[in-house]
């Protein structure tokens, strides 16, 4: 639910490219603290992998009448940590552009928006495990990590809606008359309905996947096995 499906040539060239550019130079930093640690990242590869196909597969499976898919991205971080987590946000989000689902151009604004998310939930969690149930938690990591990666993605396609319209109002020559207020209020609605389903789904999504691991291998978790 927290990345983009913008394809290429929509965005603003100076957004793609500084966007692709902190990207990568924060992918090779995050690669190269972990590819230092040599036991730590040669014995999480196949756990990068596992991890990695396991948030594909949750952002190819629709929820029904919901406009919106699982990312598993507070599970990626638990599994992962937050460098190698990084990591493979940034394979997964290549390999969803690859078959389409959303722009190449795009890749460095994803993973920087989900990676606000797995940031923000996966040190929310770690804070709030001493304090609350690890469920709640999981429900505190979860919410605000998916409401900060909402407001950076609405964020950008305000610049987007701003390129676009400019452009439209460079090519038109009729005047154009909308009425912004009730589409916005319209799509403010919509939006926050969409917002808290997709966050009430991904919680209880999280936590029985959590749940699960606790069980049977809590040493599988950086955070929250005990």
């Amino acid at each position: 639910m927290s990345h983009l499906h913008v394809t290429d040539g929509v965005l603003a060239i100076w957004l793609v490219i500084s966007s692709n550019i902190i990207a990568l130079s924060l992918l090779f930093f995050t690669s190269y603290k972990v590819i230092k640690k040599e036991d730590k990242f040669y014995n999480n590869l196949a756990k990068l992998g596992v991890v990695s196909a396991l948030m594909l597969i949750a952002m190819s499976i629709p929820l029904g009448p919901v406009p919106a898919h699982l990312s598993l991205i507070l599970v990626a971080a638990l599994l992962l940590g937050p460098e190698l987590g990084f990591i493979s946000l940034f394979i997964v989000n290549l390999i969803l552009a690859l078959f389409g689902h959303g722009g190449i151009t795009v890749v460095g604004l994803n993973t920087m928006i989900m990676g606000a998310e797995l940031v923000i939930g996966y040190h929310l969690f770690s804070l709030m495990l001493s304090k609350v149930s690890w469920r709640k938690a999981i429900a505190i990591g979860v919410s605000m990590g998916l409401i900060v990666s909402v407001i950076l993605m609405l964020i950008t396609l305000t610049f987007a809606g701003q390129d676009l319209t400019e452009a439209f109002s460079s090519c038109s020559h009729e005047p154009q008359t909308i009425d912004e207020g009730n589409h916005f209020h319209g799509g403010l609605v919509a939006i926050l309905g969409i917002v808290m389903v997709g966050i009430i789904i991904e919680v209880l999504i999280v936590t029985a996947i959590v749940g699960y691991i606790r069980k049977v291998r809590p040493d599988y978790l950086v955070k929250g096995g005990s």
